[in-house]
């Protein structure tokens, strides 16, 4: 029996994407400031260029900020796992294929403290990169080989992956939703 599922995780917004919308606002506006400065100086040719300028960068700075407005669709398909970056709701991208038989580890990042070992390459495809909500998977992808996926899947899609991943990694999964809940009902009472 084939099982499909989909679910869309919105990025949150971070400090970072915000310096970011600064720093390109600021160089919409300055480089074209550029032009018109040099143009009262040299030739006023360049205020003309400035103006031009000044549509070409809004337009670019449109661009580049409603960029960072991502989206991620994640879907499980024949015991594959299938991570689609959606931008600005305009553009898809392939993000991550992997199989979920493949996974040496799969947890709540918020359940470790230690480090996660030599890991080659990481995919961030979260609300958030770590969080409550974040579970990580390692695995082996060629030609990378060690890598780390930090992703959002919601209790549903948990369930739809419980049957593909190795046992003992849904044991370890079992009893850690079983301290958060224990640890829930402690602050709660």
């Amino acid at each position: 029996m084939d099982i499909f599922i989909e679910q869309i995780v919105k990025k949150e917004k971070t400090l970072r994407d915000t310096i970011t919308k600064v720093i390109i606002i600021l160089c919409a506006f300055l480089i074209p400031m550029i032009f018109v400065l040099v143009g009262f100086i040299i030739t006023p040719y360049f205020i003309f260029l400035g103006l031009c300028a000044l549509i070409v960068t809004i337009y670019v700075a449109y661009l580049l900020i409603s960029g960072l407005k991502l989206e991620y669709e994640y879907s499980i398909s024949d015991g594959y796992l299938i991570i689609d970056k959606i931008i600005a709701k305009r553009k898809r991208k392939r993000f991550l294929k992997v199989d979920i038989k493949i996974f040496e580890e799969f947890f709540p990042v918020n359940s470790r403290d230690d480090n996660y070992g030599k890991i080659r390459k990481s995919y961030f495809a979260g609300m958030t990169d770590f969080g409550d909500d974040v579970y990580a998977a390692r695995f082996r992808k060629e030609p990378y080989g060690n890598c780390m996926l930090f992703f959002s899947p919601n209790e549903k899609f948990l369930k739809v992956m419980r049957p593909y991943l190795k046992r003992e990694i849904v044991t370890e999964l079992l009893k850690a939703e079983r301290e958060h809940q224990v640890t829930d009902n402690e602050t709660t009472n």
